[in-house]
């Protein structure tokens, strides 16, 4: 009775123009692209209209007390990067090379409310 379990699944498709960062890689936006300095793709890192993101994730909440709650919460995204039409090539994130990395997110909450 104490004890909830939540699981979600949310796709993330990316809605930006492709071309577009292209264009700024070859000089013709607003900036070029160097390691940490406030670029797209760079620091801003965005989907465009050919990468996309799959997102598992379950919470499990038990209420210890009436008033305390212990929350565990795991979380798996797969992101998939364009790399038919080569959208991201030489575009170094911070400094680093392009590999694409999954991403984990665990953390363990512990709520007392008053």
């Amino acid at each position: 009775e104490d004890l909830k379990h939540t699981f979600r699944i949310n796709y993330i498709g990316g809605t930006n123009k492709h071309g577009l960062l292209k264009k700024l890689q070859n000089g013709m936006g607003p900036t070029k692209f160097q390691p940490n300095k406030q670029a797209v793709g760079v620091d801003d890192l965005y989907l465009t209209d050919l990468d996309s993101a799959l997102e598992f994730g379950l919470e499990t909440t038990y209420k210890m007390y009436e008033n305390f709650s212990i929350r565990l919460d795991a979380s798996y995204i797969a992101l998939w990067l364009d790399d038919g039409s080569k959208t991201w090539k030489g575009t170094p994130m911070n400094g680093f090379n392009r590999d694409v990395r999954d991403c984990w997110n665990v953390s363990l909450t512990f709520a007392y409310s008053f």
